[in-house]
């Protein structure tokens, strides 16, 4: 199940937004970085992951969700996303962000990820 932080929600397009994105000569350039962290409840067997995309140079956080550590959950993550946002997106090499392909340019590295 996938939950969006409503604080954000008015500065994420909205579907007419979406739609107008798409009809643009013109791409809106964006560099992000993806990244997940987990916790557990009561036991370390009892995982919880939440996932999230982050706006490189305000740190605003552009989408999350909570879920596995699989590629359905990050699936989930990028679904949120307005399609044509996210120019570069930089994250670690967990499998996950290399098997699923949404954005032209993607850089790999613990380094470029700071959350």
């Amino acid at each position: 199940m996938s939950y969006v932080n409503h604080h954000f929600i008015g500065k994420l397009p909205d579907e007419t937004e979406r739609v107008a994105l798409k009809q643009l000569d013109v791409e809106v350039c964006l560099s992000a970085e993806c990244d997940e962290q987990w916790s557990f409840i009561q036991h370390k067997k009892n995982q919880r992951w939440l996932w999230y995309v982050l706006e490189k140079t305000t740190r605003k956080v552009l989408a999350f969700t909570f879920g596995r550590r699989t590629n359905a959950t990050f699936q989930n993550l990028i679904n949120l996303l307005p399609e044509r946002l996210i120019d570069r997106l930089d994250t670690d090499d967990w499998k996950s962000y290399t098997s699923i392909r949404f954005t032209p340019i993607h850089r790999i590295g613990k380094d470029l990820t700071c959350a």
